[in-house]
C-alpha cells in the first residue's frame, strides 16, 4: 500500500510548498483548486520568506567551506615556515658555535628539539612568540635567522591569523541563518499539514488512482512496496 512521504528537510519543504503554489495557482485559474484559497495564499506569502534563508544557507555553507580551506592552507604554510625557522636556528647555532640559549628565543628548548603543539591556537601563539623572540635575539647580539627571515615569518603568521578570524565570521553567519530557518521550520510543517489535510478532504470521493495522481501534482511523494504499481495502490496513512 502506498505511503505518503512528507518532507523532512528544508529543501524538500521548500520544494513541496513551491509545487503547491505552482499547481494551486494553475488550478485556481482553471476553477478546480483542491485546497482552500486561504491556504494557497498562506503558502504564497510564506514561501518567499522561507526561501530567503534557505538560499542564504547554501551560500553561507559554500563560503564557509572556502574559508576553512583558505584557513587550513594558510595554517599549513605558517607551520612550514616555523619548521624552517627552527631548522635554520639549529644550523646557525651549530655552525657558529653559538650558546644553546640562542635557541630559546625561537621557542626551542636548549636541546634543539622542535615542539609539536596539539592545539591550533598553540601554534599561533608559538609563532607569535617566535617572531618576538627573533627580534629580541638580534637586539641581544645574536645573528639573525634568514631562512626564512623574521619578516617572512610575520607575513605568513598574519595571513594565517586573518584567515582564522574569517572562519569565525562565516561560522557566525551560518549559525544565524540556521537559527532563522529553525524559527520558520515549524510554520512550514504546519502549512504542509494543512495542505495534506485539505487535499484528503477535497479528494475524499475521488478514486484511489486519480486521488494519488492529483496529490502528486501538488508535490506529494509516495513510497510503494516492492511489486506494487502506482496506479493500483491506494494511499495509506502519512508517515
Amino acid at each position: 500500500m502506498a505511503t505518503v512521504i512528507l518532507p523532512r528537510n528544508d529543501p524538500a519543504r521548500h520544494g513541496f510548498l513551491t509545487r503547491v503554489e505552482e499547481t494551486g495557482s494553475y488550478d485556481e485559474s482553471a476553477g478546480q483548486l483542491c485546497i482552500t484559497k486561504e491556504t494557497l495564499n498562506n503558502v504564497r506569502e510564506f514561501n518567499p520568506v522561507f526561501e530567503k534563508p534557505l538560499t542564504s544557507l547554501s551560500s553561507s555553507e559554500s563560503e564557509r567551506s572556502r574559508e576553512y580551506k583558505e584557513s587550513s592552507d594558510a595554517f599549513d604554510i605558517m607551520t612550514m615556515y616555523m619548521q624552517d625557522t627552527w631548522e635554520s636556528a639549529r644550523r646557525k647555532a651549530r655552525r657558529l658555535d653559538l650558546p644553546a640559549q640562542m635557541l630559546t628565543y625561537y621557542q626551542l628548548p636548549m636541546d634543539g628539539k622542535s615542539p609539536y603543539p596539539t592545539r591550533y591556537e598553540a601554534w599561533y601563539v608559538t609563532c607569535q612568540k617566535m617572531i618576538e623572540g627573533a627580534e629580541e635575539a638580534v637586539k641581544e647580539g645574536y645573528p639573525p635567522v634568514t631562512e626564512p627571515t623574521v619578516e617572512e615569518l610575520r607575513e605568513v603568521y598574519e595571513k594565517a591569523r586573518k584567515e582564522r578570524k574569517d572562519v569565525a565570521i562565516y561560522d557566525s553567519r551560518l549559525d544565524e541563518t540556521q537559527e532563522k530557518l529553525e524559527e520558520l521550520r515549524e510554520k512550514a510543517d504546519e502549512l504542509i499539514s494543512d495542505v495534506m489535510a485539505e487535499l484528503r478532504f477535497f479528494l475524499r470521493k475521488t478514486d484511489d488512482a486519480s486521488r494519488n495522481r492529483i496529490m502528486k501534482r501538488y508535490g506529494v511523494e509516495f513510497k510503494y512496496l516492492q511489486g506494487e504499481t502506482e496506479e493500483e495502490t491506494p494511499e495509506a496513512e502519512v508517515e
